[in-house]
């Protein structure tokens, strides 16, 4: 069973974050500001994966979940980068009816 699990878990973990593959895509594609997206929610997501990173690299010292909750960490800081930069570079336009 500890073996089926070892074999499992880095796959499952590359299979998620490829997730993050659409998203990120998708926001440089937009010449505007992401709408319906929450910022907030990423951020509440951010900070969890860097409390993850941190528990795994500071307490754990586990390599492989380590590399997995460095990866998460990058990559949920990369949406959150490209939003905020969204943000900036385009000005809000006011909603249209």
């Amino acid at each position: 069973m500890i073996k089926a699990i070892l074999f499992i878990y880095p796959l499952t973990a590359m299979i998620g974050m490829m997730g993050f593959i659409p998203q990120i895509v998708s926001l440089l594609r937009l010449e505007t500001v992401p709408e319906g997206f929450s910022l907030h929610t990423w951020l509440v997501w951010l900070f969890t994966a860097m409390v993850t990173m941190l528990y795994g690299l500071l307490h754990l010292q586990d390599t492989m979940f380590s590399l997995v909750a460095v990866a998460n960490f990058f990559l949920n800081g990369l949406v959150v980068a490209i939003v905020v930069y969204k943000y900036s570079r385009y000005p809000s336009r006011p909603a249209q009816k």
